[in-house]
């Protein structure tokens, strides 16, 4: 393999895996052990894992030399942060016809690749497949949905359910043929975060996805979430960006409509966090981009309004606004 690159050993008992599993991993050696021992234990063998590391200073590299499993790959990268370089590095290893996605500190359950592979290959007209999933908290208790998480059963072509979010497509749950992320191109490495987000859409628009409707994976909820920590500015600028992709697309109808919806209330939330941060002008600019996507938007007045009066706003009243809103 490539140099930074380390495969314990080879696969013998069959000559290419069907399924290859990418799975990227910063110090998170605990959340690891059982998200490798969830693939140890599918139902399903025909499969390789490549775990790719962004160079963790934890236990994570001799964990999982002590793994002896043939079918177990590890790729050695330098610490970039960037999920989507991680993932497309994990793809240019992978052999299989399939791709699934493991994020280190999620689970499958033991039939999640039985049950999807017949299921997707089942329906030749998909290219890809997804399930259900349940959430989990850090020491793997259920705990509720995050608010906002759409779950209407979407399958066919689901890209207006994706932009409008309500179809709710976990990385975990997704099973993919390898030339699909082929010829999307694999992941977006200029978005530091929503690289999933944006690959399912682009993935959308080139294919239908069959939906199998059982949980078969447990994502979990942790104060180590990718997104969490990181400036509420950089989260919704990556929706943003995302938005401002598809849009470039020549999509038209209810599809376009939704789109520059949710494009105009990403850029109303983004007005938002600069406000925040007393960046007025940025928040103007974030609202001057979104009025010509939907001018007549009731949230962009709210938002006009509030950046127009909160510069000139005593910090008392803003304490008293501020505590008026935590009530209610």
């Amino acid at each position: 393999m490539d140099q930074g690159t380390e495969a314990q050993g080879t696969v013998t008992h069959l000559d290419e895996p069907l399924v290859s599993i990418v799975t990227p991993t910063y110090n998170r050696a605990t959340y690891l052990r059982e998200a490798v021992q969830s693939v140890f234990n599918q139902t399903y063998a025909n499969w390789e894992l490549i775990v790719v590391d962004d160079g963790s200073t934890d236990c994570t590299h001799t964990d999982l030399r002590a793994m002896k499993d043939d079918r177990l790959h590890i790729v050695c990268l330098e610490h970039c942060g960037n999920p989507a370089r991680l993932r497309n590095a994990g793809l240019e290893h992978a052999r299989g016809e399939y791709v699934a996605f493991l994020d280190s500190d999620d689970r499958w359950f033991p039939e999640k690749l039985a049950r999807q592979v017949a299921h997707l290959r089942a329906a030749p007209r998909c290219g890809w497949s997804y399930t259900y999933f349940e959430w989990i908290g850090p020491n793997g208790e259920p705990v509720p949905s995050p608010p906002g998480t759409g779950s209407d059963p979407w399958s066919g072509l689901i890209v207006e359910g994706l932009v409008t979010g309500r179809a709710c497509v976990a990385t975990p749950t997704v099973l993919a043929q390898r030339t699909l992320m082929s010829q999307i191109g694999g992941f977006d490495e200029s978005l530091s975060l929503c690289e999933d987000y944006d690959a399912f859409i682009r993935m959308s628009l080139q294919r239908e996805v069959a939906l199998l409707a059982a949980p078969l994976c447990a994502v979990r909820m942790h104060a180590g979430n990718t997104w969490k920590g990181r400036p509420p500015t950089e989260v919704v600028g990556c929706q943003v960006r995302v938005y401002e992709k598809l849009l470039a697309h020549p999509i038209q109808g209810r599809l376009r409509k939704a789109c520059e919806r949710e494009y105009a209330l990403a850029q109303v939330r983004l007005a938002a966090c600069h406000r925040a941060r007393s960046e007025y002008r940025r928040a103007f600019g974030s609202l001057w981009r979104a009025f010509p996507r939907r001018p007549t938007l009731p949230a962009w007045w709210v938002a006009l309004v509030k950046t127009c009066v909160r510069p000139f706003m005593p910090p008392v009243a803003m304490r008293v606004y501020r505590s008026l809103r935590r009530g209610l």
